[in-house]
């Protein structure tokens, strides 16, 4: 940040935590809502990690790359390890989701 220019963004690491609990139950939410239709376990999950990966990472660094505020590089390391990271973490909440 300090080579664009920009102030360090230490003052909004409260606010990335919040944004990663939405996203752990936005990954829980689609893995129950999508269960019924592929069935409990893993490959669900996986499934359902890919899809908020699309829409949260890919979709993201797809939009804001083309203006330059940020390396490539930085994009594509980025974007491949939330690919990797979110089905992890919907399979990880996956095995505390019970029906009531």
């Amino acid at each position: 940040m300090q080579s664009a220019g920009k102030q360090p963004a230490d003052s909004l690491i409260p606010l990335f935590v919040l944004l990663d609990f939405i996203y752990g139950i936005v990954l829980v939410y689609l893995y129950a809502a999508i269960r019924p239709r592929f069935a409990a376990g893993p490959g669900t999950a996986v499934h359902a990690g890919l899809i908020v990966w699309i829409i949260a990472a890919l979709l993201h660094a797809v939009g804001e790359a083309p203006f330059g505020l940020l390396p490539m590089k930085l994009y594509t390391r980025g974007t491949l390890v939330a690919q990797i990271e979110f089905p992890i973490a919907t399979i990880a909440g996956a095995r505390f989701y019970r029906e009531v």
